[in-house]
């Protein structure tokens, strides 16, 4: 009965393994604000954690960039509120990191980060109304979508931009649960493809072009045990008449 008892116990463990071995590679891509999936660098939560917040630094647009990331248990829940914060790294954060004013959208506890609504618009250099935009459009602004266990949305409406009136801003709603720019439906971002661009010979520095999110099934509501055992683990049966 030992045995029996070692055989399914290491077949839930192996379950459990195999659900999560089998998500972790199952990543996905969504498209950008502007119908295709962002160019530019992948900007990912640590392994493990998933996105749940940003922390922007803005002007007349973003300028600077910083991401909250959480690690997931069963339900999907958090593991701790403790365990938001800004996860800093070689690409955490980006931008610039001091100017601008810091706007915090991260989303209410037991929720994931799921797409975005944002503004989009156009910058030019001194050269004044008559100058090229360069590029054509930038995001101006980014504001997150969560979803909880229960489907829950939280939304974040429009932040607030300083002395952008002149930039054509333009506001792209959110597209919807089933939208392409969205994780589909038990999945959540963990990290987020970006063209960015920043040097000092660049007018306006800090770029932020398209933005895309990559996303990935989050664990399930409860642990996936499977009651099989092994063959071994069969009939106690002693073959033979007599004691051995």
């Amino acid at each position: 009965m030992r045995i029996a008892a070692r055989l399914t116990f290491t077949g839930i463990a192996l379950c459990v393994v195999s659900l999560f071995a089998t998500s972790a590679f199952a990543q996905d891509q969504r498209v950008g604000f502007f119908g295709q999936s962002a160019a530019g660098a992948f900007y990912p939560c640590p392994e493990g954690k998933f996105l749940v917040g940003i922390t922007a630094r803005k002007t007349d647009r973003i300028i600077g960039m910083s991401f909250a990331c959480v690690t997931p248990k069963f339900g999907p829940t958090w593991t701790s509120a403790n365990d938001v914060g800004i996860a800093v790294g070689k690409n955490n954060p980006i931008g610039d990191t001091h100017g601008g004013t810091a706007v915090n959208t991260t989303c209410p506890r037991d929720h994931f980060l799921i797409g975005f609504a944002g503004t989009v618009g156009r910058y030019r250099g001194p050269g004044g109304i008559g100058a090229k935009a360069v590029p054509a459009q930038l995001v101006a602004d980014l504001a997150p979508v969560c979803r909880n266990a229960a489907k829950e949305i939280v939304q974040f409406p429009r932040g607030r931009l300083w002395q952008a009136d002149d930039n054509e801003l333009q506001d792209i709603p959110w597209d919807g649960p089933n939208g392409a720019r969205t994780c589909k439906p038990g999945e959540a971002a963990i990290g987020l493809y970006m063209s960015y661009q920043a040097g000092a010979n660049l007018d306006p520095n800090y770029r932020f072009g398209d933005v895309s999110l990559v996303c990935k099934r989050l664990p399930p509501p409860t642990p996936v045990i499977s009651t099989t055992t092994g063959s071994s683990a069969g009939g106690s049966g002693r073959r033979g008449g007599g004691p051995r």
